[in-house]
C-alpha cells in the first residue's frame, strides 16, 4: 500500500524536474501504475502547457522537417486543461509552421477559451511562418 508521503514526494519531484517539459506529465504517467496515479491526482503537473510547431528551417531542431504535431494534439491539449483543474496555466505556444494549416489556429482558440486562467503565456512566431 502506498503512502500519502510517497505520493507527495513523487508529485513534488515531478513538478520540480519534469512538469515544464513538453511531454512531462504524459511521459511520467506511462512509467508505471503508481506514477500514473500520482500524475493524474496532482493537477498542478498539468498546468504547464507547451505547444510546439517547429519550423522546418530551424537550425535549433535539425529534425524539424520531419516533425509534425500529433493528430491528437487538440484532444491532448483539452485533456491537459481539464486535468489541470483550476490551477493557473503557464503556456508556451511556439509556431514555426503549421502542417495542418489550421491546427495552430485551433489550438490557439482552445487556449483562448481559458484565458482567465493564464498565469503566463509566451508566444513565439517565427519569421518563416509569418512569410508562409
Amino acid at each position: 500500500m502506498k503512502s500519502d508521503q510517497s505520493d507527495a514526494f513523487l508529485s513534488t519531484s515531478f513538478e520540480l524536474c519534469f512538469a515544464r517539459y513538453r511531454n512531462g506529465p504524459w511521459t511520467l504517467s506511462h512509467v508505471c501504475g503508481t506514477w500514473r496515479d500520482v500524475v493524474l491526482s496532482h493537477p498542478q503537473l498539468w498546468s504547464h502547457i507547451v505547444l510546439y510547431f517547429p519550423s522546418p528551417l530551424s537550425a535549433r531542431n535539425p529534425l524539424a522537417e520531419v516533425y509534425s504535431p500529433p493528430r491528437h494534439l487538440l484532444l491532448a491539449l483539452k485533456a491537459m486543461i481539464r486535468r489541470s483543474e483550476q490551477y493557473p496555466l503557464d503556456i508556451v505556444f511556439e509556431l514555426g509552421f503549421d502542417p495542418d494549416e489550421d491546427l495552430g489556429g485551433k489550438a490557439f482558440s482552445v487556449i483562448l477559451e481559458v484565458s482567465h486562467r493564464w498565469r503566463t503565456v509566451v508566444l513565439k512566431i517565427s519569421l518563416e511562418f509569418q512569410r508562409g
